[in-house]
């Protein structure tokens, strides 16, 4: 597992120096990349809930900042109480409340293969994390303490190119 993660994260590096100098892309759908990383997820034998699916969103958001300093996808997250949170996506998985997603999405129409390798990347690196520790770790970062200090229920997108580090 240890080696898999490592290979990822030389991949990674390669598209951060890439995309940095290179290219400009298009936005994506945020319930192709839901699908995406449930897909992944269940590929790997591993489930997923609405939680996770959350902070997967938000995090494959920063780091796809991080490389291409641009966004993935437009929508904004909520800043709710457990984290930040895309409300259609949420509404959507909404059904299956604390349990995981047991669905397996129709194919994701992510084709980039640079999208769909970030996405990929840091799903099998979050799965090793613990929900609860995910959902800490966003309430100490400035997109969520700024939101919540100036009593803003939205995580403005310009928020989310502060503070983070590759």
């Amino acid at each position: 597992m240890r080696m898999k993660i490592n290979f990822w994260k030389k991949i990674i590096n390669v598209l951060y120096w890439y995309n940095r100098e290179n290219k400009r892309m298009e936005y994506c759908n945020v319930f192709d990349v839901a699908a995406t990383i449930i897909n992944y997820s269940k590929e790997n034998k591993k489930q997923i809930t609405n939680l996770q699916l959350q902070k997967f969103l938000y995090y494959i958001q920063r780091e796809y900042i991080n490389i291409n300093n641009q966004l993935l996808f437009e929508e904004e997250f909520c800043a709710w109480n457990y984290g930040p949170v895309i409300y259609p996506v949420w509404k959507e998985y909404a059904k299956n409340s604390r349990y995981p997603i047991m669905d397996i999405e129709s194919g994701s129409t992510i084709q980039d293969i640079d999208k769909k390798i970030v996405i990929e990347c840091q799903t099998e690196k979050l799965l090793q994390e613990n929900i609860w520790d995910l959902v800490d770790k966003t309430h100490e970062e400035f997109p969520w303490k700024t939101a919540k200090d100036n009593d803003e229920d939205i995580i403005k997108n310009e928020y989310l190119f502060e503070g983070y580090v590759h």
